[in-house]
């Protein structure tokens, strides 16, 4: 009736600006739609509702209820639809779930991944992305990426080659754009384009057991999956690599040295002091001798079909083949990548669990393996050995695995005293056959 409307709006009336006279600055009244900064200059209504509607904010354990304005939580929106969608799927699925929200707030990493937004088909907008992956891996959000060829506008072939590079090794890895544009998923492109686009695909579905592993880490501590330089760099260093934006690790071992710009067939990265090499070759990033350390900005060879991605010495990383699903590839046998460091040492964790079950660590339902290389200087004798920490999942008991884990290659990069000498290896205290291992000269690789 119109005398309870007229009241309601009387009660809306107090409620919302009662609490407006007390915030004042520089002795005017602060108004919830205009405050002194309007970001983008538009209304603070602009795509949303009214800054001073009226919510019930009630506690989780009392459930007593009070009103507050929408300016006052606007920004914990998303993370309240994002916890709320997580707590339901786990009802209804009973097991993990995997959601991605634009909106976001402090806590939302614990409860869904991110994606950075409505962006452009534009290299200013791949150079962008980086930064904003960073960003918000510091700000406890983990699972981030862009929006791989932009969303917005139409891409080119060049552009969605070297973002879908880079995209391949965003936390977060998805090909999107709007409808209104036309299609730029990888099979849309000639053939060579598919081809390179298809290798830096690959090359991620073969990092799936260490960037799980990371993601392990990420829950554990807080850590970035994707993280900028000056989290690594030590020292002095960190202040001289801390201007990066436009690399990142990606986890404790691998740097990523994209081509952010067109027409380009090298790109200049910079390399705090450690041992570095190129994943794919292990070739060293320079000449250099055991104690050696490249420190500085190095000019590195990126053809269009090539993004530079190196692993720092020190660190071991499982590996496993590509495949067309991550189940079938967890059903591969794997490779271990052990890059020894200047004092012939190189560590390294893999996580495993089924990948389904809530609360696997909790319950203590999964695997930790430590790896650990380690060589006398030079690299002429050595040895490499893993050990479970933990041994709460059996993968021979899951079902989409099935089968033991297999190591079928170990990869040793940086031991350079093996040139000139015959090279034999041992399994378990059983003598390999002499086809079984190969030493290459070029790169000092075993």
């Amino acid at each position: 009736e119109e005398g309870q409307c007229s009241n309601l709006e009387n009660e809306r009336q107090r409620m919302v600006y009662a609490p407006w006279k007390l915030r004042k600055r520089g002795g005017a009244k602060l108004n919830p739609s205009n405050p002194p900064y309007l970001p983008g200059g538009q209304r603070l209504e602009e795509k949303t509702i009214s800054m001073d509607a009226v919510h019930a904010v009630c506690g989780e354990n009392d459930g007593k209820c009070r009103k507050v304005p929408h300016y006052d939580v606007h920004n914990v929106y998303a993370f309240v639809q994002s916890k709320t969608t997580a707590d339901a799927m786990k009802v209804i699925r009973k097991e993990r779930t995997q959601l991605v929200s634009r909106g976001t707030f402090p806590g939302s990493g614990h409860v869904t991944g991110h994606w950075l937004g409505d962006n452009k088909s534009e290299w200013e907008d791949l150079r962008a992305s980086l930064s904003g992956m960073l960003a918000m891996g510091v700000l406890g959000i983990p699972f981030v990426g862009a929006d791989i060829c932009g969303f917005a506008g139409e891409t080119t072939r060049e552009l969605c080659i070297r973002w879908m590079q880079v995209g391949a090794f965003y936390p977060f890895s998805r090909n999107h754009n709007t409808i209104d544009a036309r299609p730029q998923d990888p099979t849309v492109w000639d053939e060579e384009a598919q081809s390179y686009m298809r290798a830096a695909l690959e090359t991620r579905y073969q990092l799936l057991p260490y960037l799980y592993t990371c993601f392990h880490a990420a829950h554990q501590s807080g850590v970035p999956v994707a993280r900028a330089l000056m989290m690594e760099a030590e020292g002095e260093e960190r202040l001289e690599v801390a201007a990066v934006d436009q690399q990142f690790m990606l986890g404790p071992a691998l740097i990523v040295t994209p081509v952010l710009h067109p027409g380009a067939s090298n790109v200049t990265g910079t390399f705090f002091s450690a041992r570095w090499f190129q994943l794919e070759t292990g070739a060293p990033l320079a000449p250099q001798p055991w104690e050696g350390r490249v420190p500085g900005r190095v000019m590195l060879q990126a053809g269009l079909g090539n993004v530079p991605v190196h692993v720092r010495g020190g660190h071991v990383v499982a590996m496993q083949r590509s495949a067309m699903t991550s189940v079938d590839a967890r059903k591969t046998p794997m490779t271990l990548v052990v890059a020894m460091d200047q004092s012939g040492k190189a560590r390294g964790e893999l996580f495993m669990d089924d990948g389904v079950t809530i609360d696997t660590v909790q319950k203590g339902e999964y695997t930790l393996i430590s790896m650990v290389g380690s060589a006398d200087v030079g690299g002429a004798k050595g040895n490499v050995s893993c050990d479970a920490r933990e041994r709460g999942y059996d993968p021979t008991l899951d079902a989409k695995v099935g089968q033991e884990v297999v190591v079928e290659l170990v990869r040793i990069l940086g031991v350079e005293g093996l040139k000139g000498k015959a090279v034999k290896a041992k399994v378990n205290g059983n003598e390999l056959a002499e086809a079984a291992v190969k030493f290459v000269e070029t790169t000092c690789e075993l």
